[in-house]
């Protein structure tokens, strides 16, 4: 039980994460979705760093490691809102904008991803 209430309590701070950068982000607002990109490199970023200190044989709670990789990173990265903008860029003819979000999410999160998981080994 413990477990589940601590994805619970991770998942909706992670949540309203991403909503406080789709606020702020608003006024530089470009074609580009700066929000969601921001959200899933943050996520990819702790998500990194989490796993690199575990690979250090540092000792973590389970339900720790829990709030913040399911319920944290799970509820600030957004699949199914990345989805949506790139079905929009593409709809209104942004193709060129489409295949940049495409291609710096995946590099980009990659690269925060694994950078942060090295840099935390």
């Amino acid at each position: 039980m413990k477990e589940i209430i601590a994805i619970f309590v991770g998942g909706g701070s992670g949540s309203l994460l991403r909503y406080f950068f789709g606020k702020w982000i608003v006024p530089f607002s470009t074609p580009f979705p700066f929000s969601t990109f921001l959200s899933n490199l943050v996520a990819c970023v702790i998500f990194g760093v989490v796993t690199g200190l575990a690979y250090q044989k540092i000792e973590m709670n389970e339900t720790y490691k829990r709030l913040v990789l399911t319920g944290f990173c799970g509820g600030l990265s957004t699949f199914s809102t990345f989805n949506f903008e790139m079905f929009h860029l593409i709809k209104s003819g942004n193709i060129a904008m489409a295949l940049l979000y495409l291609v710096l999410s995946i590099v980009v999160c990659f690269i925060g991803f694994w950078g942060a998981m090295e840099v935390c080994k």
